[in-house]
């Protein structure tokens, strides 16, 4: 094969890095163009590695390599910001110059990696069900929702979908009509877009919700947003936990003029953001 075509070959390798350095000086012999675009200007011919990729010094492949002709690792990459595959082996450059080619490709879990994963998720997803009643995962800019975890009072709203409207078809659904309001003003669509915009992470309220047997239980409702620097989108998670107290026993304050003991004693004509710091926010 014409040099120039095996070098064509190797630049045309997006995911993979491949370059070769000497392995006494560790000063460079050979990269490909997937190197000379990870390197920040500063990988030319005669540099050492170390000085062009310091952040991947930790978890260089040549540190395992000893006297065998050659190793392999699987490690985090901070400048890819993912889990590689790093593979170093000895050869001789030009003929007599000791060398090491090593490249470098973004991780694929093998099947025992992901039957492990999978069994992650399921001990992930049984532990949801011994802290939360119900697990929503919410896309808010998107407009678009996932439940993760759903009780058997969710039966008939479709498990993923358009958040605005299944969220008050599931209000007016599983809430007490007396907290209604309340709801809407903390966990409509519109509303937590617009206290999350404001800087606040956690929406938290108590509210009186509909329990598979038929009655109402007091339940802790928490959204907490999800924090992604890199994503233009406002992403939350939705969990609420029933906690002990029935409506029954609150059934001797009237509904509308004065809140039930065992919910917080709001102000309403307060400021939103004082009444939002009140219940919680």
């Amino acid at each position: 094969m014409h040099a120039n075509n095996l070098t064509n070959l190797l630049d045309a390798l997006t995911d993979t890095s491949v370059y070769v350095i000497e392995e006494d000086t560790h000063r460079l012999l050979y990269f490909n163009q997937r190197c000379r675009d990870m390197g920040r200007g500063k990988a030319v011919l005669g540099a050492k590695c170390h000085d062009i990729w310091p952040e991947v010094c930790t978890n260089c492949p040549l540190a395992g390599l000893r006297e065998n002709s050659s190793n392999h690792i699987v490690c985090y990459d901070p400048l890819l910001k993912t889990a590689i595959d790093a593979t170093a082996n000895r050869i001789l450059w030009d003929g007599d110059i000791r060398a090491v080619v090593i490249t470098v490709t973004p991780h694929k879990p093998n099947f025992e990696e992901e039957q492990g994963l999978y069994k992650i998720k399921q001990m992930y997803a049984k532990s949801l069900v011994t802290v939360f009643d119900e697990c929503i995962i919410v896309n808010l800019t998107g407009n678009y929702y996932v439940n993760c975890q759903k009780d058997l009072v969710w039966s008939g709203i479709p498990e993923r979908g358009d958040f605005g409207v299944e969220n008050l078809i599931y209000a007016q659904k599983v809430l007490h009509p007396d907290d209604l309001e309340r709801f809407n003003e903390c966990f409509s669509r519109e509303a937590m877009l617009r206290i999350f915009e404001e800087g606040k992470n956690q929406i938290s309220l108590r509210l009186r919700r509909l329990t598979p047997s038929g009655s109402y239980h007091m339940a802790e409702f928490t959204a907490k947003r999800i924090d992604d620097p890199e994503a233009n989108e406002c992403w939350c998670v939705l969990v609420f936990r029933i906690s002990a107290g029935t409506a029954a026993e609150c059934r001797d304050q009237p509904a509308g003029d004065r809140r039930p003991d065992c919910l917080p004693d709001v102000d309403r004509g307060k400021p939103d953001a004082e009444y939002l710091s009140h219940v919680g926010i």
